[in-house]
């Protein structure tokens, strides 16, 4: 098994401080030879800065992204896992001490809200936990 994480992409723009780098995010059957006919197919463009540490890349050309796999599942623990519990631990301890189903669906929605906004004000330290690197394509 790898320890990285990798992404093939293009440098869409340079400044200063990071690399704003372009990625076809798809889903499994985005590959499939039989996806015009299966409409599940899914392909979505992202982007990700990368720090500038970089002086021979250029805009325009094509790089690997690449993060490590620790890193990668950090990510999806507070993306997905965290966010989860937290929303079923808070319905089932407010059901059981409110007693009433809309209200306990509401803390928890209120709770999952919380905890986005909490990690969306904390963007700045997740920038530079979660770093990419580049390596230029031939």
């Amino acid at each position: 098994m790898s320890n990285t994480i990798t992404h093939s992409g293009k440098v869409k723009e340079i400044n200063t401080d990071y690399i704003k780098i372009s990625i076809q995010q798809s889903t499994a059957c985005a590959e499939c030879h039989a996806k015009s006919a299966c409409n599940v197919s899914d392909t979505k463009e992202k982007e990700i800065d990368v720090p500038n540490i970089y002086p021979s890349i250029k805009t325009g050309d094509n790089v690997t992204v690449m993060i490590s796999t620790s890193l990668g599942l950090k990510a999806v623990m507070y993306s997905f896992a965290i966010p989860l519990f937290l929303v079923f631990g808070s319905l089932i301890l407010s059901v059981s001490f409110i007693n009433n189903e809309y209200v306990s669906a509401i803390i928890a929605l209120l709770v999952l809200a919380v905890y986005y906004f909490t990690l969306w004000l904390s963007r700045n330290l997740f920038k530079k936990k979660f770093v990419f690197t580049l390596k230029l394509n031939d």
